[in-house]
């Protein structure tokens, strides 16, 4: 089944998996509010402006052939992404949120490449921004 469509979203929630295992086309916002969202296979949401990965929440792409993923859209939260995500030039990292001074840590089980903007707040003296990365960083883009 492909997920197409101009505008709309896709909102996992609960504690289940979902796993897309191949294209979707439709071109809204990602959220992982609960459990896990898998990308697998051939499975990819290109098209989809951002990826919002909540506290506790988890987005893979580990199970995809190559075991990784080139995404050009954001990705921003307080969860987890399993696998070897790529941000491309266009792409944009934001831990914790975009939404003015929302604070967090999103954690990278493998390795990261980011081509794009690696977007971070710092809220007076009370925190900041942190990409906990279980594997290695290479940045190419803008901090």
């Amino acid at each position: 089944m492909e997920i197409q469509g101009a505008g709309g979203a896709i909102v996992k929630t609960g504690n289940g998996n979902l796993a897309f295992t191949g294209p979707n086309s439709y071109t809204g916002v990602t959220t992982v509010s609960g459990g896990t969202l898998a990308l697998t296979g051939t499975g990819e949401i290109d098209e989809s402006i951002e990826i919002t990965v909540g506290a506790g929440a988890i987005f893979s792409v580990s199970g995809r052939t190559g075991g990784g993923y080139s995404y050009g859209g954001e990705i921003s939260g307080d969860g987890s992404v399993l696998g070897n995500p790529t941000l491309t030039a266009s792409g944009d990292l934001q831990p914790g949120g975009n939404l003015g001074n929302d604070v967090g840590t999103l954690t990278v089980s493998g390795n990261t490449a980011l081509g794009g903007t690696y977007a971070f707040q710092i809220n007076g003296g009370t925190g900041a921004d942190l990409l906990q990365a279980n594997g290695t960083v290479n940045v190419t883009g803008e901090a």
